[in-house]
Formats: C-alpha cells, sequence, structure tokens
C-alpha cells in the first residue's frame, strides 16, 4: 500500500468513524425515546437495565448507520481534498482518480462484509435478545407496568389506564379491546378492579367490581353510532395474555430470525406451497408469507451493499461539490441516504405481491446508485 493510500484510508477510517458514531448515537435515541425511555423515566426500568437494553439495540441500528457513516466519511475527505487542492496536485502528477479511490473500494467492501454478518446473525440475535429481556422484565413484575393516570400501551391488543393505584388495587379502571388495526372493539369500566399476575400462563387476572361495558361493530369499530352499551356489573373477571408481548420472536416477526433459521422457514413454506392437499385460501396465504419472507432474506442483502453504493456515487459527487464544511456534507449524506432508503421503503410495500417479485426489486436502489456512481466517476476521471 502506498504512502497516498494510507493517507486517505487514515482520513476516511477517521472520518467514517466520527460519523458513524454520530448516526448511531442519533438512531439509538430515537428508539431509546419510543420504546423503553418512559420506563426509566417513571421508574418502572433501573438504569442498569436501560443500558443494557441500548446495547441491544446497537447491532440493530448500525446497519442503518454504517453506510451513512462511510458516505459521509468520503464526502468529508475527497471534498476537503478538493478544496484544498489537494486532488488537483495529484492528478497533475498523473495520479488517476480510481488509483485514489482505491481505499474507499477497500472500506467499502470491509462494511459490506461486516453488515453481512450484522444482518444476518449479529443484529437479529440482539434484536431476539432485546425483546426477551424486556419480556423478561415484565415477567418478572408485570403489576409495575400499571401507573395510575397513564395510558399503558405496552399490551399488545389492550389500552389499560388506572386514575389511582394502590398496591395491587385500582381505582376508576378503564380497559380497551382493541382489533387487528389497533381500533377499540370493547371498553370495560370499573369503580375498583384487584390485579393478579398468574405465572403459569402468563396472564393477568382483573377481578372488577361495579363496573359497566361498551361494545363496537367489528366491522366499523370507528363509527359511534353503532356503540352497544351493556347491562353494569357488580363483579367480573377480565383475564389478559401476554403471550405476545413476551414471546420475543413473535413480536419481532422475520427481524429477529438469522440466516440459518430463515433459509429453514423458506424451506418449510416452499414445501407447504406446493403440497396438494393445502386448500386455495390456504396456498394463498402462505404465498404471501413466502413473499415476505423471501424479501427479507434480500432485502438484508441488499442493506449490506447499500455501503458500496452510496459509496461509489460519494466519490465523483464530493469531488463535483468541493466541500470541506462538515454541515454541508452532512445535509448531502442523510439527502443521498434517505432518497435510498425511501427506495427500499417503495419496494417493501410490495413485499406481500409475489407477482411483481418484491425480492428482486428491492435491489433497484442498489442498482440505481451504482450505475449513477460509474457513470459520474467516468466523467470525472475523464476530464
Amino acid at each position: 500500500m502506498s504512502i497516498i493510500h494510507r493517507h486517505i484510508l487514515w482520513q476516511l477510517f477517521k472520518a467514517s468513524a466520527a460519523a458513524v458514531g454520530l448516526f448511531t448515537f442519533i438512531l439509538i435515541t430515537g428508539n431509546a425515546i419510543r420504546e423503553i425511555l418512559a420506563f426509566l423515566l417513571d421508574g418502572r426500568m433501573n438504569f442498569g437495565l436501560f443500558a443494557y437494553l441500548i446495547a441491544l439495540l446497537l447491532p440493530y441500528v448500525i446497519s442503518y448507520a454504517l453506510p451513512m457513516g462511510v458516505l459521509m466519511g468520503v464526502l468529508l475527505v475527497i471534498g476537503r481534498m478538493c478544496a484544498q487542492s489537494e486532488y488537483t496536485a495529484y492528478r497533475a502528477c498523473g495520479v488517476s482518480l480510481n488509483y485514489l479511490a482505491r481505499p474507499v473500494w477497500m472500506v467499502s467492501i470491509l462494511s459490506v462484509v461486516l453488515l453481512l454478518l450484522v444482518n444476518f446473525y449479529y443484529a437479529p440475535t440482539a434484536r431476539a435478545s432485546y425483546y426477551t429481556t424486556l419480556a423478561q422484565t415484565i415477567r418478572n413484575d408485570p403489576l409495575r407496568f400499571i401507573l395510575p393516570k397513564t395510558f399503558v400501551k405496552e399490551f399488545p391488543g389492550y389500552i389499560l389506564y388506572a386514575r389511582e393505584r394502590d398496591g395491587q388495587t385500582l381505582r376508576d379502571f378503564w380497559i380497551w379491546e382493541l382489533d387487528e388495526h389497533n381500533r377499540p372493539l370493547k371498553l370495560v369500566r370499573a369503580r375498583e378492579g384487584a390485579l393478579k399476575y398468574d405465572p403459569s400462563d402468563d396472564s393477568l387476572t382483573l377481578d372488577l367490581h361495579d363496573g359497566f361495558s361498551e361494545l363496537r361493530d367489528t366491522k366499523n369499530p370507528d363509527d359511534l353510532k353503532t356503540v352497544r352499551p351493556t347491562l353494569s356489573f357488580d363483579h367480573a373477571n377480565v383475564r389478559l395474555t401476554l403471550n405476545r408481548l413476551l414471546q420475543g420472536e413473535q413480536r419481532g416477526g422475520l427481524t429477529v430470525l438469522t440466516f440459518d433459521k430463515l433459509i429453514r422457514l423458506q424451506k418449510e413454506l416452499e414445501a407447504k406451497v406446493n403440497d396438494p392437499k393445502i386448500n386455495e385460501e390456504a396456498r394463498k396465504s402462505t404465498t404471501g408469507a413466502l413473499s415476505q419472507l423471501k424479501f427479507q432474506i434480500q432485502q438484508n442483502f441488499a442493506f449490506a451493499f447499500s455501503v458500496f453504493s452510496l459509496a461509489i456515487v460519494g466519490v465523483p459527487l464530493s469531488i463535483r461539490v468541493s466541500r470541506r464544511e462538515t454541515s454541508a456534507n452532512l445535509a448531502i449524506a442523510l439527502g443521498l441516504a434517505l432518497g435510498y432508503y425511501f427506495l427500499i421503503i417503495m419496494t417493501s410495500w410490495l413485499s406481500r405481491v409475489p407477482a411483481v417479485y418484491p425480492e428482486l426489486l428491492v435491489w433497484l436502489p442498489n442498482i440505481a446508485f451504482i450505475t449513477t456512481g460509474v457513470v459520474m466517476l467516468m466523467r470525472a476521471n475523464a476530464k
């Protein structure tokens, strides 16, 4: 490796590491605020557990932070070289752009390999551990998640509210049962209720007193004209199952499955689709699930190669822009990365439509960026 390559590689490493750290902090903060920060602030979780859960989120956000960080590093290093006329001096000495960009390709390829390991092993494993740890916290003391004067939404399928709590006794208690679209189907309100946890089947039992309930139309629960109030009751029992909350893999879906589990599940679904005994409705549902699974596998690959796709655009773009300011390069990196991820999101909308081959469409953003980058590199190298 030449002195020029070592110089560029070291500058690129420092800039990319700092940018990855910045984007990781931003993404971690966003995930923490959305999912677990409230648990820490209201005392339902200690700081040690909070820090451990944050650490488990790191592999998940790295898959997004690393491509943006490498892109910003490329923009900073090459842009600074151009702004300080260092790039012009290299070209005047007969050094080609392809030669100068070799450290960028080296970092990009190493990042692709790293992201393949992260996307197919470390991130799913950490995400499954995240849900399992959070579930175990709830299992150890589920009653502490019921806070007075707070709408509790941590239990999938339900929203709970209590005006006061005295130990295991809740006063002015409300519970809404939701459908799959999080629309209220049933309301139960009681003057008082006792909350108990049954570890044998992971469920909460509510022993309610002096209350009433309301039912809504299951087909159109938003229509308040269809609300059907029922008779008041002196005593009633409501059982809340915590299975969906406590089972990490079911909650995380395909994102918590490692590569070997994804391939195993794909073979099972393919065998089910090809089974002549299956009825047409089940075959259609299984085909949709198989399409979504194939999309997830290819999306993990595509995300890994996004580092190279963004970097190959970043090199000629930094030469054209030639900015040394961090803020300007940050804005350019964010714009390119958001454009890339928006295209990925658009393809994900078709993940359950096998007829359009969504597992192939997910590669279109990479193809578009690489093609654009190659054209821009050829033009920049010809100057």
